[in-house]
């Protein structure tokens, strides 16, 4: 359960490093499976993204409050048609509660 969102998937988290190997990929540093809740953007709405652009989302992940998540790590889970979707995040965003304390982590993929 996070919060007052029930989970309803598993996702792979896998952590990125900002600094590139001998190739110029970046290097994995860790992976993680987190229980998220995830909505998917059925009525092809647009967002912008980190870079200020407008984007057609697929997908909004609510990762636990205690997630590490930046914007070049890799995100993996399987959307409802069982296609394997594996990508960066295009926006993440804080929700806090009416304390000001962090209640989740808002992805959009």
């Amino acid at each position: 359960m996070l919060g007052i969102l029930p989970t309803n998937q598993t996702v792979t988290l896998i952590q990125m490093s900002t600094e590139l190997d001998a190739w110029g990929n970046s290097i994995e540093l860790g992976r993680e499976d987190i229980e998220v809740y995830i909505t998917y953007n059925s009525s092809l709405e647009t967002i912008p993204n980190a870079q200020g652009n407008e984007i057609l989302y697929n997908a909004t992940l609510f990762f636990p409050s205690d997630t590490k998540i930046k914007y070049n790590d890799i995100i993996k889970y399987t959307d409802p048609l069982s296609n394997n979707i594996e990508s960066t995040p295009e926006a993440i965003r804080f929700t806090t509660d009416f304390a000001g304390q962090l209640f989740n982590i808002r992805v959009v993929v």
